[in-house]
Protein backbone atom coordinates (compact mmCIF):
# COMPACT_ATOMS: atom_id res chain seq x y z
CA UNK A 1 0.00 0.00 0.00
CA UNK A 2 1.19 3.27 -1.10
CA UNK A 3 1.12 6.95 0.66
CA UNK A 4 -1.21 7.99 -1.42
CA UNK A 5 -3.55 4.91 -0.18
CA UNK A 6 -2.67 5.54 3.25
CA UNK A 7 -4.19 9.11 2.95
CA UNK A 8 -7.35 7.46 1.33
CA UNK A 9 -8.03 5.23 3.87
CA UNK A 10 -7.20 7.95 6.95
CA UNK A 11 -9.14 10.79 4.76
CA UNK A 12 -11.49 8.17 2.99
CA UNK A 13 -15.02 10.03 3.66
CA UNK A 14 -12.90 13.24 1.57
CA UNK A 15 -13.63 12.78 -2.37
CA UNK A 16 -10.33 12.85 -3.96
CA UNK A 17 -10.79 13.83 -7.79
CA UNK A 18 -7.25 13.69 -8.74
CA UNK A 19 -3.76 12.73 -7.19
CA UNK A 20 -3.11 16.72 -6.88
CA UNK A 21 -5.62 16.41 -3.44
CA UNK A 22 -4.31 13.77 -2.08
CA UNK A 23 -0.54 15.59 -2.68
CA UNK A 24 -1.82 18.58 -1.15
CA UNK A 25 -2.73 17.19 2.14
CA UNK A 26 0.43 14.68 2.18
CA UNK A 27 2.29 18.35 1.34
CA UNK A 28 0.20 19.43 4.64
CA UNK A 29 0.77 16.68 7.00
CA UNK A 30 4.67 16.35 6.06
CA UNK A 31 4.65 20.23 7.11
CA UNK A 32 2.68 19.43 10.34
CA UNK A 33 5.10 16.58 11.71
CA UNK A 34 8.40 19.33 10.60
CA UNK A 35 6.27 21.94 12.88
CA UNK A 36 5.87 19.87 15.97
CA UNK A 37 9.31 18.31 15.57
CA UNK A 38 10.97 21.67 15.05
CA UNK A 39 8.78 23.16 18.19
CA UNK A 40 10.22 20.58 20.17
CA UNK A 41 13.26 21.29 19.37
CA UNK A 42 13.43 24.47 19.51
CA UNK A 43 12.17 23.98 22.83
CA UNK A 44 14.67 21.62 24.29
CA UNK A 45 17.51 23.96 22.86
CA UNK A 46 16.25 27.02 24.91
CA UNK A 47 15.96 24.59 27.88
CA UNK A 48 19.82 23.96 27.20
CA UNK A 49 20.72 27.68 26.45
CA UNK A 50 19.20 28.60 29.93
CA UNK A 51 21.18 26.04 32.02
CA UNK A 52 24.16 27.29 29.96
CA UNK A 53 23.69 31.23 31.01
CA UNK A 54 23.31 30.42 34.31
CA UNK A 55 26.53 28.34 34.13
CA UNK A 56 28.12 30.82 33.04
CA UNK A 57 26.95 33.60 34.96
CA UNK A 58 27.22 31.37 37.68
CA UNK A 59 31.35 31.55 36.71
CA UNK A 60 31.56 27.86 35.84
CA UNK A 61 31.77 28.46 32.45
CA UNK A 62 33.36 31.80 30.75
CA UNK A 63 31.42 33.25 28.15
CA UNK A 64 35.02 34.89 26.75
CA UNK A 65 36.91 31.63 26.13
CA UNK A 66 34.06 29.59 25.09
CA UNK A 67 34.08 32.36 22.03
CA UNK A 68 38.20 32.90 21.86
CA UNK A 69 38.14 36.55 23.03
CA UNK A 70 39.47 38.77 25.58
CA UNK A 71 36.59 40.52 28.49
CA UNK A 72 38.22 44.11 26.29
CA UNK A 73 36.97 42.65 22.86
CA UNK A 74 35.43 45.44 20.78
CA UNK A 75 31.53 44.42 19.73
CA UNK A 76 32.45 43.90 16.22
CA UNK A 77 35.72 41.24 17.68
CA UNK A 78 33.11 39.21 19.36
CA UNK A 79 30.26 39.35 16.66
CA UNK A 80 32.97 37.79 14.15
CA UNK A 81 34.44 34.94 16.92
CA UNK A 82 30.95 34.34 17.49
CA UNK A 83 30.29 33.81 13.97
CA UNK A 84 33.85 32.11 13.15
CA UNK A 85 32.84 29.72 16.22
CA UNK A 86 29.07 28.84 14.79
CA UNK A 87 30.65 28.09 11.31
CA UNK A 88 33.39 25.70 13.23
CA UNK A 89 31.42 23.56 15.15
CA UNK A 90 28.02 23.74 13.55
CA UNK A 91 26.07 20.40 13.10
CA UNK A 92 25.84 20.47 9.50
CA UNK A 93 29.83 21.09 9.25
CA UNK A 94 30.30 17.80 11.12
CA UNK A 95 28.57 15.29 10.57
CA UNK A 96 28.84 12.16 12.42
CA UNK A 97 29.43 14.63 15.78
CA UNK A 98 26.21 16.10 15.52
CA UNK A 99 25.54 15.70 19.44
CA UNK A 100 28.80 16.83 19.97
CA UNK A 101 28.18 19.58 17.43
CA UNK A 102 24.96 20.72 19.31
CA UNK A 103 26.15 20.89 22.64
CA UNK A 104 28.92 22.94 21.05
CA UNK A 105 26.76 24.94 19.08
CA UNK A 106 24.26 25.94 22.21
CA UNK A 107 27.37 26.76 24.33
CA UNK A 108 28.53 29.33 21.65
CA UNK A 109 24.92 30.51 21.29
CA UNK A 110 24.73 31.00 24.77
CA UNK A 111 28.02 32.55 25.39
CA UNK A 112 27.09 35.35 22.89
CA UNK A 113 23.85 35.83 24.65
CA UNK A 114 25.26 36.15 27.59
CA UNK A 115 28.49 38.64 26.43
CA UNK A 116 25.70 40.83 24.36
CA UNK A 117 23.61 40.98 27.85
CA UNK A 118 26.02 41.99 29.73
CA UNK A 119 27.62 44.86 27.60
CA UNK A 120 23.88 45.99 26.73
CA UNK A 121 24.19 45.11 23.09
Amino acid sequence: MGIEDEVRKVFGDIKFTSGIQVSKVMEVLIKNVEINTLKKLRSEIDKHIKKLEAQIQAGSLDPYSILGVSQNATQEEVKNAYQRKAFEVHPDRNPGKEKWANEEMAKVNAAYQVICKIRGW
